[in-house]
């Protein structure tokens, strides 16, 4: 593949114009751990996984909002990958 999952989840901020942060999306500040992360993630999915979806909400937005959990997850969870993205912020203006 020419964009792998990772790169598509870094840039996804940046192309976008959006001023949303993965760690806005996992509601941790930049300086959280890799615990803080990890409880913020596991609590997220529990609440918004489609499969846990309720009759006042529809699927597709639990959908993209569990998608936009599960980018976030997989960027921060790795140190060197969410350097690259830190960096990408700070290049940007963001965080």
């Amino acid at each position: 593949l020419a964009t792998s999952f990772h790169n598509i989840g870094e840039q996804l901020l940046l192309e976008s114009g959006m001023s949303r942060t993965h760690y806005d999306t996992l509601n941790v500040p930049p300086s959280a751990c890799l615990p803080e992360l990890r409880r913020a993630y596991h609590s997220l999915v529990l609440q918004y996984h489609p499969d846990k979806s309720k009759a006042s909400e529809s699927q597709g937005h639990r959908s993209g909002i569990f998608q936009e959990i599960q980018a976030a997850w997989e960027v921060l969870k790795d140190e060197a990958r969410r350097s690259v993205y830190d960096r990408q912020l700070a290049g940007s203006g963001g965080e």
